[in-house]
């Protein structure tokens, strides 16, 4: 296994912090594997974890618990294939898991080809403010991605196996206002006597399908309630 974790003033600092300390790392081109670990890095704000190949471990693939890191290229496969012996971040377990802010998670490629699968998750955040991108997430037990902050990631483009469509909306009284989860996604307002759609302060059609970018926001004030559905792209 590959575990970082710097020696700082603060040792469980792990933000980029105001005192001018280095306390990123960077990480590349490793293979590991049949460890407890995978790689994880620790209370090293503005680290890199790249190009490395990680699978068969006992616990995460990579992981980490700092802000401001990217995590980027690598390639993930067959982890958490029993319960890690010291667990500090909590949350989900996933081929990559992080428990930080203002992170991004771009090209990774994850997957999960066993017979019986045991890595629960792609890709699994407990904090805010990340951009998960460009990634492939393949085969994994639960699910591709989990998130525990709702509106203030985004995840876009990003390619798993996962049914899609429209889906009914249950909505609340005139004016409802609805805002995007942190994938992009399509609002179909069908029906019922609507009087105003704004979004931005810009009026849009009363009827039909509408564009929304993640933690994005309309307001439907309406008489009659139309039919609303959502479709994450």
């Amino acid at each position: 296994a590959i575990m970082v974790e710097p020696k700082i003033s603060t040792p469980t600092d792990t933000t980029v912090g105001t005192v001018g300390a280095r306390r990123g790392v960077v990480v590349v081109a490793n293979t590991v594997f049949n460890a407890i670990w995978g790689i994880h890095i620790s209370y090293a704000a503005k680290s890199i974890v790249m190009s490395n190949l990680v699978h068969d471990c006992a616990g995460d693939g990579i992981s980490g618990d700092s802000n401001h890191c990217v995590i980027a290229d690598n390639i993930v496969y067959n982890v958490a294939k029993s319960e890690q012996p010291a667990d500090q971040l909590g949350g989900a377990q996933g081929g990559i898991r992080w428990w930080g802010k203002n992170c991004i998670f771009q090209g990774n490629y994850v997957f999960d080809n066993q017979i019986v699968k045991t890595t629960p998750y792609g890709i699994a955040v407990d904090d805010a403010h990340h951009v998960i991108v460009d990634n492939h997430l393949e085969g994994c037990l639960t699910g591709a991605i989990s998130t525990s902050t709702g509106t203030t990631n985004r995840i876009v483009n990003n390619e798993w196996q996962e049914l899609r469509g429209a889906v009914s909306l249950a909505h609340g009284a005139s004016p409802y206002t609805f805002t995007a989860g942190p994938k992009p996604e399509v609002l179909y307002v069908v029906g019922g006597s609507v009087s105003g759609i704004t979004k931005n302060d810009m009026r849009l059609p009363t009827n039909g399908a509408i564009d929304l970018e993640p933690g994005e926001s309309i307001s439907i004030t309406y008489s009659i309630a139309p039919i609303l559905m959502r479709e994450r792209k």
